[in-house]
């Protein structure tokens, strides 16, 4: 980063348009943390400017599928983003699209406070609770599919013998109510508690609150004895509250930086700044440290390492829950075209975009 900029800045640095240096296609203009629009301009100053096809790009925060719909058929948006009902609906439609992604959503069960989800039979019973089946192919019916664990499908290979991650570390997670209630009677015994109550953290969204009511239906109606309190908040309230660990399960999703595991795994490792659940296991950070040093020229082992890691994370730990890996579903009008979709870092290329 430039130093002057920075120190100029000081606090202020990267909270808003006006306090952000680019050096990309575009330039950000008119936004700050808690808007709810902003727009891409182009960058006179990018090497290849020439061939930045547009020259302003608006962006729109809508909460609500049905309000967003209505200004895409108005013409006042070219691309929108669907769920649900509206997926099922407009998927005959000429602008339809489905985009592959390796975002996977999961949740996220609290260790780091006197939170009844420290009992690993509290969070095997939550695990194994969820049918996954009816949430992809019900609430959400965009596209998306259960994930069978936390790394995605069709996202990195076996360098011996291409295998798809998830063919070699197999399915981790899947209902099992039987195990599932029997789990739940031995949580409640080892706490001393017939009734548990939980806070299931969510944002403001839509379709995030559409999953949280569905999942706490169903935890309720199959773990009797156990109360979930769904909190809603706005984005940024939301990931306050899951920093300061005030919550007992919240959602979450992940998209790959760059394309190996470790991107998904390194997120839960004891030292890590990301890790706000307070999961540790000593054998998980062993695992992932040789994976990075004594196993990096050893392809077949670290691979190994990676595969045992995962394998602790969710199937023995049960310390998230991995819910779907998405799939998005859009409209999008026809006059725009080369909007380009990554599988892991920045998810989309806009330079390239052409409207006719």
């Amino acid at each position: 980063m430039k130093q002057s900029y920075l120190e100029k800045q000081g606090d202020k640095y990267g909270t808003s348009s006006a306090t952000t240096l680019y050096n990309g296609p575009f330039t950000l203009k008119g936004w700050s943390a808690s808007g709810d629009g902003w727009t891409y301009v182009k960058n006179k100053n990018y090497w290849d400017a020439k061939n930045v096809k547009v020259d302003d790009i608006k962006v729109s925060v809508v909460k609500n599928t049905g309000t967003a719909v209505n200004l895409y058929q108005s013409g006042d948006v070219d691309r929108v983003v669907l769920d649900g009902e509206f997926a099922k609906q407009y998927r005959g439609s000429k602008d339809f699209q489905n985009e592959k992604d390796a975002l996977v959503a999961y949740l996220r069960l609290n260790e780091t406070k006197e939170s009844p989800l420290k009992n690993k039979d509290l969070r095997k019973a939550v695990s194994l609770a969820i049918n996954k089946e009816t949430l992809v192919n019900k609430i959400l019916d965009d596209g998306s599919f259960v994930a069978d664990g936390f790394i995605p499908k069709n996202f990195i290979n076996n360098p011996e013998t291409n295998a798809d991650f998830r063919t070699d570390a197999g399915t981790l997670q899947k209902q099992d109510l039987k195990e599932a209630q029997t789990a739940w009677k031995v949580a409640q015994k080892s706490l001393g508690k017939d009734k548990i109550n939980l806070v299931y953290l969510t944002s403001d969204s839509d379709t995030d609150k559409k999953i949280a009511e569905y999942i706490t239906d169903q935890l309720q109606k199959d773990l009797p004895g156990l109360t979930v309190e769904i909190k809603a908040l706005p984005s940024k309230n939301k990931q306050q509250a899951y920093f300061e660990g005030d919550y007992d399960i919240s959602d979450g999703a992940w998209m790959p930086d760059y394309k190996d595991a470790t991107t998904y795994l390194n997120i839960f490792e004891s030292k890590s700044s990301q890790n706000y659940i307070g999961f540790k296991n000593t054998t998980y950070d062993q695992l992932l440290n040789d994976a990075d040093n004594k196993n990096a020229g050893n392809d077949e082992a670290r691979w190994k390492n990676l595969v045992a890691a995962e394998n602790i994370l969710v199937n023995k730990e049960y310390a998230i829950t991995p819910l779907y890996q998405k799939q998005t579903a859009l409209l999008q009008k026809d006059r725009v075209a080369n909007v380009v979709k990554h599988n892991f870092g920045s998810p989309y290329s806009y330079k390239y975009i052409t409207v006719k």
